[in-house]
């Protein structure tokens, strides 16, 4: 096998048995995307690393927009730690980060709000609506390229598109480690495990685990059309 996933499951399991949740948890958050899976013995303890919350909201938008909640919970996880209350230095707000100007886009742009202000974006069911309709759109524009989705739901949708344009002759992989912004390579890599993380959890078949195309898309999709 992985012999760093095999020293990872070996740390994990040790730390298990020394029945020290906080140490746990830790190595769970530092090693989760070093290849090592929940065991019998630490599923728990992962699940605690990844939790889920408003479980009903994410699963009424997740299915209106055809996604996976397992991406919507890794979206919530990275953004905001299922803090409903959280702000960022740039002014994002809630569950999902959004700015208030790309919440107020969507909500009246393609969905049927007369208006949204700001202190709406830390009420959940109008957070997780609006910002799952945002993974929709960039799942549009990006061909279902799932790291292409997450760095543009960071970078932005144009900061994507100009890589593209720069790096689009390379697999997927290869132009993730190309983006020139570290922390949003980082970030769609956290993405993309942290979906596959959810789908082992808290799923019921592989058939939930997140597919990444090997190739870019040729052509993009729309983006923020109302239908």
């Amino acid at each position: 096998g992985n012999g760093q996933a095999d020293g990872v499951r070996l740390l994990l399991w040790v730390r298990s048995q020394e029945g020290k949740p906080r140490k746990m948890r830790a190595s769970v958050r530092k090693y989760a995307t070093m290849g090592a899976a929940p065991t019998r013995e630490t599923v728990e303890y992962w699940k605690q690393s990844y939790p889920v919350a408003f479980e009903k909201i994410v699963a009424k938008e997740a299915g209106a927009n055809g996604l996976s909640v397992h991406l919507i919970n890794a979206f919530i996880r990275k953004e905001s730690r299922f803090n409903p209350k959280a702000r960022s230095y740039a002014s994002a707000l809630g569950l999902m980060q959004l700015l208030a100007p790309v919440g107020r886009s969507i909500a009246t742009g393609l969905l049927d709000y007369k208006r949204l202000a700001a202190r709406d974006l830390y009420k959940p069911h109008i957070n997780v609506q609006l910002g799952t309709r945002m993974v929709r759109e960039l799942h549009h524009m990006y061909r279902d390229n799932l790291p292409l989705v997450a760095a543009s739901y960071n970078a932005g949708p144009y900061a994507v598109k100009k890589w593209m344009h720069q790096f689009g002759h390379l697999e997927t992989d290869a132009f993730v480690e190309m983006i020139p912004y570290r922390g949003t390579a980082s970030y769609a890599k956290t993405i993309v495990s942290s979906t596959l993380i959810y789908s082992i959890l808290y799923g019921s078949s592989g058939a939930e685990y997140p597919r990444i195309p090997l190739h870019l898309p040729k052509t993009l999709g729309p983006y923020m059309k109302k239908k």
